[in-house]
């Protein structure tokens, strides 16, 4: 249970008061860390609070996984699709009322979270209203058929249709326009993160 750090003790790089004892899973952003007991539902935050270093007050108990952006974490229940969000509310801080039963497929950038349901192609997102951060509006305007695979950087998002041999593109133009790609007979794709 034991757990050794270092760097900048602001992001994270301190934890010599900390107990790990029983961790099963760890998850960072940009400045801070998660460690989280998925059989106890307990879970330990450090590093910078604005960035998601401090999760105290929030109910972990039958959470599966977690998932990041760079300034904040989204904690996931796989059983009942509930959500608890933390860190920078503007960057996927914020998915309050939110419920991803079904909604298996989950991607981020710096600053959006999407969670495509992969049964209906569905899709959820939330985050920054910038480009540079792969925009969650652009997101929210498109329809995605249950065939689509998703796919992040750290400014952009692709979807793509390997039957129809198409693809959508949106967030910050110099790091993932795919306007003047062709995608047919793509069947696998490989972001820069």
């Amino acid at each position: 249970g034991t757990v050794t750090c270092w760097g900048d003790p602001a992001a994270g790089g301190d934890c010599r008061d900390l107990d790990l004892a029983g961790t099963t899973d760890i998850y960072s952003t940009y400045h801070a860390f998660v460690a989280l007991n998925r059989n106890t539902g307990k879970a330990t935050c450090w590093g910078d609070p604005t960035w998601g270093g401090d999760c105290s007050g929030l109910n972990f108990t039958g959470i599966s996984t977690i998932y990041s952006t760079r300034y904040a974490f989204l904690a996931v229940s796989k059983t009942d699709g509930r959500t608890v969000c933390w860190g920078e509310r503007k960057k996927g801080g914020d998915c309050e009322g939110l419920n991803l039963l079904g909604f298996d497929d989950i991607h981020s950038s710096w600053g959006v979270f999407l969670a495509h349901n992969p049964q209906t192609g569905a899709v959820r997102c939330w985050g920054s209203h910038r480009a540079y951060y792969g925009d969650m509006r652009a997101c929210s305007s498109h329809n995605f058929s249950a065939d689509v695979t998703i796919h992040s950087s750290p400014h952009a998002f692709l979807a793509l249709d390997r039957q129809a041999g198409t693809a959508v593109c949106w967030g910050d133009a110099d790091a993932g326009d795919c306007s003047d790609v062709n995608f047919t007979g793509v069947t696998e794709v490989v972001s820069d993160r």
